[in-house]
């Protein structure tokens, strides 16, 4: 079998037979994973249980029924598999930053978060924490006086939900009825701060913060029903919408997500 993804083929089986010595050694690249691909579970599941049987590290992933490979090219989830073998490595060895080049490469290539965790338990809040110091210590110094918290308005922010990922909606006080909807794995503050430069209006402020397991998922939820009601800011970017906060928070009620 050729490890790739296709179509008919969905059930994909990744297994890491490297020694113990051998993980050593790739540190602190992720192991040699071999990929074999299925047309139907049975086999794969049977080739799951006689490799984890023999002691070695083994993924399952179906890609036939999850909804939200849909937009995605079969070349993409083949890197989605790569990806996530490499985040259960770092996970497992502890190595926070490779697990947030991971998480960065979902956000950016519109995977959810579980997506490349595969539901797993995983450090959140210290890799939030690790990239918050890395980015203060990459700050010049004529600009450390403002740290992020002070240069976004969240006086007035609303928070729903719990989860890993992110939605967020933020604006200006001099355009109020301009939202940009977005979505983040870290802090939504860390990330308009990543928007924002000297030509900005005025000091953005942060609106609303939805905590989800699937920020992808529920972003592109919330921009196609704004798509639908004809709120798209034309030339304004993918993320900026002609709407309030008590619209999305509307949207989200009719959903059931708060």
């Amino acid at each position: 079998m050729d490890g790739v993804v296709h179509p008919e083929r969905p059930y994909v089986l990744s297994i890491n037979s490297d020694s113990e010595a051998g993980l050593r050694a790739a540190e602190p690249s992720p192991p040699m994973v071999s990929r074999y691909t299925y047309a139907t579970p049975a086999p794969c599941n049977a080739d799951y249980r006689a490799a984890t049987d023999a002691g070695l590290h083994a993924l399952v992933a179906n890609f036939y029924n999850d909804q939200r490979n849909g937009p995605h090219s079969w070349e993409l989830l083949n890197r989605l598999i790569a990806m996530r073998a490499q985040f259960t490595y770092a996970l497992g060895q502890g190595n926070l930053n490779q697990m947030a080049r991971c998480l960065a490469w979902a956000e950016t290539n519109g995977f959810a978060v579980e997506q490349v965790t595969g539901g797993k338990d995983y450090p959140a809040a210290d890799i939030s924490a690790m990239l918050e110091a890395e980015t203060a210590a990459d700050t010049p110094a004529n600009e450390t006086s403002e740290l992020p918290a002070e240069r976004v308005d969240t006086s007035e922010v609303r928070r729903h939900g719990t989860g890993a990922g992110t939605v967020y909606a933020y604006g200006y006080a001099s355009i109020p009825d301009r939202l940009q909807v977005g979505k983040t794995v870290g802090g939504a503050v860390d990330r308009i701060v990543q928007q924002i430069n000297a030509s900005t209006p005025d000091k953005p402020k942060l609106l609303l913060e939805v905590k989800t397991s699937d920020c992808a998922a529920l972003e592109a939820v919330l921009h196609g029903i704004l798509k639908l009601r004809d709120r798209k800011i034309s030339g304004g970017g993918d993320e900026w919408f002609c709407a309030t906060r008590d619209e999305i928070e509307s949207i989200l009620r009719s959903l059931e997500l708060i």
